[in-house]
């Protein structure tokens, strides 16, 4: 790539999905690209995707607090879709209910609504039953919401911060810790 002086001059967007794209790596393939050219990394899952967009540049800027034990930053939902954190738990929850969500700036799992989230797993009725909560909204009309398994809290200016999968949490003594909260102060 850039050490090899690579450039790629008439390519004009970059997308790259399936895992949290780490900010040095968008750093160096910006520096490859023409200075128009966007780097987009949705955020989702196979249940529900897209749930959440941003653009290189503002990831890039991002990386400082990325590096420093934030959790690395998504960007903001993708409309319709409605982004919840609800409380860590492993266990099912069948209706929502008030009092499930976290205070703001706090981290919980992401929770979605919208369009393209799935309603059930085919024949796995216990894999449903962790994933899905059904909502009965003021209209009367039910929907559900796909409960991505993964952890987040949501900054100021509405963008959405991943921390890391709920099953690869550690609950240390002095609190739990999430791994792309910690793993790149280490890598850093």
């Amino acid at each position: 790539g850039e050490k090899h002086g690579v450039r790629l001059a008439t390519l004009r967007r970059v997308m790259s999905a399936g895992a949290p794209v780490p900010p040095e790596v968008v750093a160096r393939m910006a520096a490859m690209l023409p200075e128009d050219a966007s780097i987009w990394t949705p955020y989702g899952a196979t249940e529900c995707l897209p749930v959440a967009l941003i653009e290189g540049r503002e990831l890039r800027a991002t990386r400082a607090a990325t590096e420093t034990g934030a959790g690395t930053c998504v960007g903001r939902p993708v409309p319709p879709n409605e982004v919840r954190l609800i409380r860590i738990t492993d266990a099912p929850i069948p209706e929502w209910r008030a009092g499930l969500e976290v205070s703001p700036g706090e981290v919980g799992e992401i929770v979605v609504a919208g369009p393209t989230a799935t309603d059930e797993y085919f024949h796995r009725p216990q894999a449903t039953e962790l994933a899905k909560i059904r909502e009965i909204r003021a209209d009367g009309r039910t929907r559900i919401l796909h409960r991505m398994g993964d952890l987040g809290w949501m900054d100021a200016d509405g963008r959405l911060w991943f921390c890391g999968r709920k099953s690869q949490r550690v609950e240390a003594v002095d609190g739990p810790l999430y791994t792309e909260q910690v793993e790149p102060v280490f890598n850093t």
